[in-house]
């Protein structure tokens, strides 16, 4: 994790999901990383997903309006079996838990 990064998303992908909708884990890390990267954000791949930074306050918005984006789709909720916020405050929030929300 970079140093100055304050806030953090993890998101770790279920392969057998992600082959279910015809998606291979590395193209699925390669659509959310480039949509965090728009954002001028940065992202790290891991060995089951990847984890996106934020380093200022004008992060907050870009990191949400992302997570908000992949919470509506149709494969994200189906396809993760992780996607964790961790806040500068020190709070993890389990977001997958709170999807159906979005989705209303």
């Amino acid at each position: 994790m970079p140093e100055e990064a304050s806030m953090r998303l993890e998101i770790a992908f279920r392969a057998d999901a992600l082959e279910q909708w015809g998606y291979s884990l590395e193209y699925a890390r390669q659509v959310v990383q480039r949509a965090f990267e728009r954002g001028g954000l940065h992202c790290t791949e891991n060995r089951s997903g990847l984890t996106a930074y934020g380093r200022e306050a004008g992060d907050f918005a870009c990191l949400w309006r992302v997570i908000m984006a992949l919470l509506r789709s149709d494969w994200f909720p189906d396809c993760a079996v992780k996607c964790l916020w961790y806040d500068e405050d020190g709070t993890v929030e389990d977001l997958l838990a709170q999807a159906w929300k979005v989705k209303q």
